[in-house]
């Protein structure tokens, strides 16, 4: 058996099978070597599937049965080939079987996968995974629910939103996934929480799910006492560009709190608006440095005109990285006006990043130039700026 599943090819899944499709069979044995093949066949031609269901089509009651009860005192090494054909089987007994493992930190995967692989027939029992006391057991549940995407799950979901902290974002995962937006309410109570990571699960899940009449609950939200929620706000009116909004992304483009200025250039950026460079040359000079960052990214996507000039300043300023997202900003623009600058930078900038990415820019607009700023990196002793310089050399060789 174990030759056969190192060796075999798909005939030999039958007479495996009929093994264990016996009363007295060596079901562990013939579970790996079926795995094997399984595994072979999916690492030569992606077709593990074919072991899969030419495995299903010849098991028998029998077998099933033999396959669930090995599961009792089954070895760690051993408890894999058994999950997996699990998941095979789709079978509701067998199913029952491999859930115990959901907190097994070895097969998890491959159990949520089995799962999942049963579909609707294991919502149930998924459900009860939820009264875990393991948190793993919990997201692992959780996050199969997401996949199988069975609506039935959705309101005990989202009661569960607020309530279980630790599988918030899990939550928000499972919920997009099924993409039912009667969870939406929830998640806007969820928007005033001090976790600024779930504010961005939650503003992923809105993007994702939002509604047409989803813009009557953000508009007020840009003004919200709450940084984090006009943030947020933000972020999802940018996302889909209410027109009702677009006002109001201006106004938040001179916000108080950082984050919310930051949010609201990334996102006018995308706006056809006259006041968009204004806006963006605006912040790109007179406000702190992140604010000037982020206008150095989104000057990239403002016509070139009105871009470039602003950009060659940009690349005096005395923080590294609004240098770093200037060149790349320049990079995307392609301007010859800019290539002594960046040649400059690229020769004596303090910070290596800086060097490497006005290289880069350099090189997409005066090819010459980068081949003799890249042979000066050659003979550095830092060895990312010889390697950027070896594939700007290639680079330009083969534009030449």
């Amino acid at each position: 058996a174990q030759t056969l599943g190192r060796i075999g090819d798909e005939s030999v899944v039958k007479p495996l099978v009929d093994v264990l499709n016996g009363r007295e069979a060596p079901t562990v044995i013939i579970a790996n070597s079926l795995v094997s093949l399984y595994d072979r066949f999916e690492e030569a031609h992606g077709e593990g599937r074919l072991i899969a269901e030419l495995t299903a089509q010849a098991m028998r009651t029998q077998g099933t049965q033999n396959v669930v009860d090995a599961f009792d005192g089954v070895s760690a090494a051993n408890l894999r080939p058994l999950v997996l054909i699990v998941g095979w089987l789709r079978n509701p007994v067998a199913a029952r079987a491999v859930a115990q493992y959901l907190g097994s930190s070895e097969v998890q995967s491959d159990v949520v996968e089995a799962l999942v692989r049963h579909g609707h027939a294991v919502v149930d029992l998924l459900v009860e995974q939820l009264d875990s006391e393991d948190i793993g057991v919990r997201a692992a549940a959780v996050s199969a629910l997401g996949r199988i995407r069975d609506r039935r799950a959705i309101p005990l979901l989202t009661s569960l939103l607020g309530r279980d902290e630790e599988l918030t974002i899990p939550l928000l995962g499972a919920l997009t996934s099924i993409g039912d937006p009667s969870a939406l309410d929830r998640m806007f109570d969820l928007l005033n929480t001090s976790d600024a990571a779930v504010r961005r699960g939650v503003v992923s899940a809105l993007n994702a799910l939002g509604t047409a009449e989803m813009v009557h609950r953000v508009i007020p939200l840009l003004d919200n006492d709450n940084p984090g929620v006009r943030e947020a706000a933000v972020r999802v009116s940018g996302y889909f560009g209410y027109p009702e909004c677009v006002d109001s992304l201006f106004e938040r483009c001179g916000d108080s709190d950082e984050s919310v200025r930051r949010a609201a250039i990334e996102h006018v950026a995308h706006l056809d608006d006259p006041r968009t460079p204004g806006t963006l040359a605006q912040a790109l000079t007179g406000d702190v440095a992140g604010v000037r960052a982020t206008a150095a990214a989104a000057m990239a996507h403002v016509d070139s005109t009105k871009s470039i000039p602003h950009l060659i300043a940009a690349l005096e300023d005395v923080d590294p990285w609004v240098r770093y997202f200037t060149a790349r900003s320049l990079d995307r623009h392609r301007a010859r006006e800019a290539a002594g600058p960046l040649a400059r930078v690229a020769e004596f900038d303090r910070f290596q990043q800086v060097r490497i990415a006005a290289l880069e820019a350099l090189s997409g607009i005066d090819v010459e130039r980068a081949k003799s700023v890249a042979q000066s990196f050659m003979a550095s002793t830092d060895a990312d700026l010889r390697h950027a310089a070896d594939l700007i050399l290639r680079s330009c060789n083969g534009k030449l």
